[in-house]
């Protein structure tokens, strides 16, 4: 499968990684699903006419099943499909003929001792696993695996990586194992452990809590983080759904190959152009780092501003409410202000009919 997506280098699957932190699971596995997915995708566009490939999916008869069932996954997959499958069903429908043409009846006691003894012959090529090449997309993601778990280590003492590495569901029991058979003296195995040993031990305490709930006693308290605890459990111990199937091999170590070495330069030294390489790469890391943290700082800056636009709104709101409140309360010292005249004269008229009364009182005494 040359054709596909070269293995990222680790910068890049750096960022991968810690995009992957952010979903559901173990990152390594989420990945692994998603480059199955875009490899599927690459060969059903590009690779379905293609000889090498033709002869790559012959050599293991097609995909394995999990791949295989990945494919409805993918868009507009239906026509590369057919097309790859044709070829496939018309090269075992050759290989059967052929076998059958040069193959004897076989008589009841033989189909008796092959089903004591097990299949001996050409039959096991056909129905068994014996020389069948490994699925092809799995063989392709094998490389893509080691570089995530080699990077999941060498940046286990970054800071922003930790960070994010935190904020995950951590690497599932298999993928830990794998990382550890890989790199068994890394430094940074201690800090992978570590962040491991946290995470497990928090999952064990959502899984009590979630077995105390469902006594009876207790049924009737709601059920926070722990509800999912059980299904984590599985993920944990086991990886996502297919991705440790029985027809994919894992990662391997890869022998490294010696540097090539210019002419005229020392011995063991790196030629000039990979230091170069090595330099230009490091220097992307960098710049896409920056530009990671521009864009974390710039969404921080979006939402303060955003933040700083509706706290303005609501102040120019209180601002109109406060004059229209003023404006009442002027009308209304207004209005008072004009009936203070006439309470004055109503006082005065009081007065005066007060005084008329106490007049004709005394009249009347008089009398």
């Amino acid at each position: 499968m040359s054709g596909l997506q070269a293995r990222p280098t680790k910068f890049i699957a750096y960022f991968e990684l810690q995009d992957a932190c952010t979903e559901e699971g173990c990152p390594v596995c989420f990945l692994v699903v998603k480059i199955s997915l875009r490899s599927l995708d690459n060969l059903m566009w590009e690779r379905v006419n293609d000889p090498t490939t033709r002869e790559d999916l012959i050599a293991s008869r097609g995909f394995c099943n999990w791949h295989a069932w990945m494919i409805p996954q993918v868009p507009h997959s239906q026509s590369g499909t057919a097309i790859l499958h044709e070829h496939l069903v018309r090269e075992q429908t050759g290989t059967l003929n052929r076998l059958r043409r040069t193959r004897s009846p076989i008589r009841p006691w033989t189909r008796l001792f092959r089903r004591l003894v097990g299949p001996v012959d050409a039959l096991t090529a056909v129905s068994g696993g014996e020389g069948k090449a490994p699925c092809a997309i799995c063989t392709h993601v094998r490389s893509f695996e080691a570089t995530y778990l080699q990077t999941c280590l060498e940046y286990m003492t970054d800071l922003d990586f930790q960070r994010s590495f935190e904020g995950s569901s951590g690497l599932c029991v298999p993928h830990l194992y794998l990382a550890v058979s890989l790199h068994p003296e890394h430094p940074n195995l201690p800090a992978l452990f570590n962040q491991q040993l946290a995470k497990m031990e928090a999952l064990r305490i959502d899984l009590q809590e979630f077995i105390r709930k469902q006594d009876y006693r207790f049924r009737t308290e709601s059920m926070g983080d722990e509800g999912t605890a059980w299904r984590r459990s599985i993920e944990l111990l086991t990886g996502k759904a297919g991705v440790f199937g029985p027809d994919r091999p894992l990662a391997i170590v890869e022998t490294p190959q010696p540097r090539q070495l210019e002419a005229g330069a020392e011995g063991g030294t790196t030629p000039p152009g990979a230091q170069l390489q090595e330099q230009n790469e490091r220097l992307r890391f960098e710049n896409e780092k920056l530009r990671r943290r521009i864009d974390e700082i710039t969404k921080l800056w979006s939402q303060e501003s955003s933040r700083a636009a509706s706290l303005h709104f609501q102040v120019f709101e209180l601002s109109k409410d406060k004059q229209i409140l003023e404006f009442n309360l002027a009308g209304v010292r207004g209005e008072s202000r004009a009936w203070e005249p006439v309470v004055a004269r109503l006082r005065e008229e009081i007065a005066t009919l007060k005084e008329e009364i106490k007049r004709l009182k005394r009249t009347e005494s008089e009398q």
